[in-house]
């Protein structure tokens, strides 16, 4: 019994002594020995970085856009590249695009990032049996994209798919105005990947 609490008594003293890093070591080093992957934390712009780069590959630049915000990272799709007009099903052109998306999504594993998925229209009324208004149309387009992110392998506990119709126009970046609600430019998707918390 003495000899139990004397050891006890050791390796509580030798933890009280051991300093952060040395203990975020030990914690990194359990879990891989449990077999749970570890976070790898990325800075905002080697995630941007990356995404260009899958952008550039595709050769669609003029319709995807990656760009640094004071909260994290912000790509936006034009809705033609993956929707048809009035539509919610991804064009199956879209796919390889979306795919080497979702691959750079799910490589950029954070525990202090999520990823909201913005559905955008424009304001030209829809009336249709599956879509009443724009927006039932906005939050099927960005739970469609979240539905085939997740497919891919990104973790869905960091992401949220967001319906916002035609509340938030672009702003024209010479005016810094938002741009008239009817353009079509509107009709987008944002993937936006924002620090937990803000």
């Amino acid at each position: 019994m003495v000899t139990l609490l004397m050891s006890l008594f050791i390796v509580i003293v030798s933890v009280s002594k051991i300093d952060q890093t040395k203990a975020e070591e030990i914690t990194q080093q359990f879990h891989e020995a449990a077999g749970s992957r570890t976070k790898v934390a990325m800075p905002f712009h080697e995630i941007e970085a990356r995404l260009d780069a899958v952008i550039a590959k595709a050769h669609l630049q003029k319709q995807v856009h990656a760009k640094l915000t004071p909260d994290g990272v912000d790509v936006d799709f034009s809705s033609s590249v993956f929707f048809d007009n009035g539509q919610a099903q991804i064009k199956p052109g879209a796919l390889p695009l979306l795919t080497s998306v979702a691959a750079a999504l799910a490589s950029i594993s954070r525990t202090n990032v999520v990823i909201d998925v913005e559905g955008h229209t424009d304001n030209q009324p829809i009336h249709t049996a599956q879509f009443p208004t724009n927006w039932e149309l906005s939050t099927a387009r960005a739970t469609e994209v979240v539905r085939y992110l997740i497919g891919k392998g990104v973790d869905q506990s960091s992401l949220q798919a967001i319906g916002l119709a035609d509340t938030h126009p672009l702003i024209d970046p010479r005016t810094h105005h938002p741009i008239r609600p009817s353009d079509p430019r509107n009709r987008r998707v944002v993937v936006r990947l924002i620090r937990e918390g803000t």
